[in-house]
């Protein structure tokens, strides 16, 4: 799958981020966490089902290592990282992916 949040072309199939900032590679935490929030695009994903989706356990251990992910994912895919619009924290809850377009 390709698909774009704003400039940023994100492909599946090679795994990397292509943005102004340059092309990134997404790393196998990375691709498995972007490709749960993509599955569930405009719907919240909890923290355990990220997770999951990444090492095969639920949250608990596992938050500031998520967090950290979280924030590297940021750098590849938001224009302002520290501002994100598309990869969205919903306190309390989880995270969002908003803003996809469909090449």
């Amino acid at each position: 799958a390709v698909f774009y949040l704003g400039e940023t072309r994100i492909d599946f199939n090679s795994g990397t981020v292509n943005s102004a900032k340059g092309i990134f590679t997404l790393t196998a935490k990375e691709f498995a966490l972007l490709e749960k929030l993509f599955e569930n695009k405009e719907k919240i994903v909890t923290g355990d089902s990220l997770c999951l989706a990444a090492w095969g356990d639920p949250l608990y251990g596992y938050e500031n290592t998520l967090m950290v992910h979280i924030r590297r994912l940021r750098e590849k895919i938001e224009p302002e990282p520290s501002d994100p619009m598309y990869l969205i924290t919903v306190r309390g809850l989880g995270y969002k992916l908003v803003g996809v377009t469909l090449s």
